[in-house]
């Protein structure tokens, strides 16, 4: 069960990763964007996340786990609509739901 926790933690580093992206995105000048603590701080939950889910694919099946980083887009793209008023209308509500629908099933243990 820990393994799933990793893989849960892991995808959401790379969220997290992506909105600190994101805000370094939002520097002026492409050096102090790269230099941003924003920046910096995205590739710090991205390696992060890269050991932790090395350690969840100790017990979960790579066919399992590299699917499951979709949830990373959802979390993304709910949070990038309340952080910055990115769109969130029918087409990415359908499209989140079909996500979570799909890894749902995949995880469904019958």
């Amino acid at each position: 069960m820990v393994h799933y926790a990793m893989l849960a933690l892991s995808v959401a580093l790379s969220a997290v990763g992506q909105i600190l992206f994101k805000y370094g995105a939002a520097t002026p000048g492409l050096l102090d964007q790269y230099f941003s603590w924003h920046t910096i701080a995205g590739f710090g939950c991205y390696v992060v996340a890269a050991i932790v889910y090395t350690f969840a694919l100790r017990s979960i099946p790579l066919s399992v786990a590299f699917p499951s980083a979709a949830a990373a887009y959802v979390m993304v793209m709910v949070l990038a609509h309340f952080l910055w008023q990115e769109p969130l209308g029918l087409q990415q509500a359908i499209a989140g739901t079909l996500v979570i629908a799909g890894l749902t099933a995949m995880h469904w243990r019958v």
